[in-house]
């Protein structure tokens, strides 16, 4: 038997975890942004954001996602608090979304890694370190990870919490249990 309070800490920690994770996506690319902005602007430009165009694009791309997914976690903390079902869901499609589009940034970046940098051989990491590409691909792999263990976490705690809210037996939820139909729509008389 799991009790709703056991569903709501897990549902927490889940929320927990993506905040942390929109927080530093909004860091990374705070960072990168302060970078365009002030060495990019300066004749050195020593940084390769600011020779790759679509680098500069994703970091302010980047830095909506960081803000917006800080909102949107904490609306998922509200959301297991207060048990706001709406909200629950609206986090995973948001996280299904973010998690598709830095799936893309992830191909996007390989594809450029193995056009310009890669060797014959396999993947040169020794040259990749010193690129802003290898950044970029860390990061979006590192999101795409952690928005799916936060999912794996909350689909099931909402989908089970949203059930106990159909049944109306919001106290305990059992684990395999025998299920009652008590839908009368299809009975025959």
């Amino acid at each position: 038997m799991i009790s709703l309070g056991t569903l709501k800490v897990i549902g927490i920690i889940a929320a927990s975890i993506a905040t942390l994770a929109s927080v530093g996506t909004e860091g990374f690319y705070a960072w990168k942004v302060y970078e365009i902005d002030n060495v990019c602007s300066s004749f050195k430009n020593e940084s390769d954001v600011c020779q790759y165009e679509e680098l500069q694009v994703r970091s302010y791309v980047g830095l909506g996602e960081g803000i917006v997914g800080s909102c949107v976690s904490i609306c998922l903390i509200v959301g297991f608090v207060f048990l706001n079902l709406p909200l629950i869901w609206i986090w995973v499609v948001w996280g299904l979304g973010i998690m598709s589009y830095n799936a893309y940034c992830i191909y996007d970046y390989y594809t450029m890694i193995d056009e310009t940098i890669m060797s014959p051989g396999g993947f040169d990491w020794n040259t990749l370190v010193g690129e802003s590409y290898s950044y970029f691909f860390i990061v979006a792999i590192t999101s795409v990870c952690w928005y799916g263990l936060v999912l794996l976490m909350a689909i099931p705690v909402g989908a089970t919490i949203t059930h106990m809210y159909r049944k109306g037996n919001v106290a305990s939820f059992e684990i395999g249990g025998a299920y009652v139909w008590d839908n009368d729509a299809f009975e025959m008389d």
